[in-house]
């Protein structure tokens, strides 16, 4: 039974939410996981598939100031957070095989101008690199080869179409300039 395509659909567009990354400014974009949703500041990543959050223990572990809001992670319930608290979702779904990896729902952009994508594949980091949660926007899984592409996880943004929010597995994205103002 093959899968129905939203041809109609518009493209999402989103502003970014700030700036953020340890190696310079760079766009970030407000990103919610769970229910209820714990918001994040992403960065954008076209070299990879999944979406990365980062999770509380490496900031736990380490000495640095405001470690969980530098990563991006915004206060959760009204106190700071060191980064997405599994056991705080009452959606999330571990995966069987790996306990950083599951499913949760994502909502994409800012509180007032978000969309609900639904159920996705997400990773949970414990390191510090990457330093901050990302949105891996690569079309094609980073394990496929032309052998096996059909018999992978779909990527995010496969997902994202398959879920009929956009029509196509196409994107642009501009990084931005942490010297100019958002227009």
């Amino acid at each position: 039974m093959g899968r129905s395509y939203n041809f109609s659909a518009e493209p999402i567009s989103f502003v970014p939410s700030g700036w953020g990354g340890n190696d310079g400014n760079w766009s970030t974009f407000a990103i919610g996981i769970g229910t209820e949703p714990q918001h994040f500041h992403f960065l954008v990543a076209l070299d990879q598939d999944k979406l990365l959050v980062p999770l509380p223990n490496y900031c736990f572990n380490t000495a640095i100031q405001n470690c969980g809001s530098r990563r991006g992670v915004l206060p959760f319930d009204g106190n700071s957070s060191l980064g997405f608290q599994r056991n705080r979702s009452s959606t999330w779904v571990t995966d069987a095989l790996l306990s950083n990896t599951g499913n949760d729902v994502l909502i994409l952009g800012r509180e007032d101008d978000s969309k609900s994508l639904g159920f996705t594949d997400i990773k949970g980091v414990e390191l510090s690199d990457p330093w901050m949660g990302s949105v891996g926007l690569r079309p094609i899984p980073i394990s496929a080869n032309h052998h096996s592409f059909k018999t992978h996880q779909p990527t995010l943004i496969q997902d994202i179409w398959f879920s009929g929010f956009i029509r196509s597995i196409s994107l642009g994205y501009t990084a931005g300039a942490s010297y100019r103002e958002f227009q």
